[in-house]
């Protein structure tokens, strides 16, 4: 009986082994590493569809704020809160401050920015104040709620969460 021809049967087969699990492993990074990008593209797409539908949108509240606005931790992102002259007459709006929710626990390292406050709005007429929010990296993942408040409109705050991933 050969004894050599045995030991190169048996090292071959396992440097083939080798070499399909490492095929394996790569190819399965890879597959993950497209579907977390097509993950992130298309959860991007439907939060840009929703703010294009915004625009577009008759608004039927005095104030209409996004529900939900979903950021990741270290990141910065940008959303609109919509202000709709529903009186008799022209009105100045003041986007006077956007605060923690009373029930909510409260972060300082979600900030917000806000570039321009105030609005003169003729009867009808409507404006998107255009709202900065930048989550540090050490702000824990949860859900945060908020207020924005604009005095002049009938219900003076309108909520919204803020989701950190």
């Amino acid at each position: 009986m050969n004894k050599k021809g045995a030991i190169e049967l048996s090292m071959t087969t396992i440097i083939i082994i080798v070499i399909g699990v490492v095929i394996l492993s790569l190819g399965l990074m890879f597959v993950r590493g497209i579907f977390s990008k097509v993950e992130t593209l298309s959860g991007g797409a439907f939060e840009e569809a929703e703010n294009v539908l915004n625009q577009i949108a008759t608004h039927d509240q005095e104030v209409t704020v996004p529900s939900t606005v979903i950021i990741k931790q270290g990141e910065q992102k940008t959303f609109r809160i919509w202000v709709v002259n529903q009186g008799n007459l022209a009105k100045n709006y003041n986007l006077a401050s956007i605060t923690p929710s009373p029930d909510s626990p409260t972060n300082p390292g979600i900030t917000f920015i806000i570039p321009t406050k105030r609005a003169t709005l003729d009867v009808g007429n409507e404006i998107g104040y255009v709202v900065g929010v930048s989550v540090a990296k050490n702000v824990p993942k949860g859900i945060y709620g908020f207020n924005a408040n604009i005095p002049e409109a009938q219900g003076a705050s309108s909520g919204f969460v803020i989701k950190v991933e």
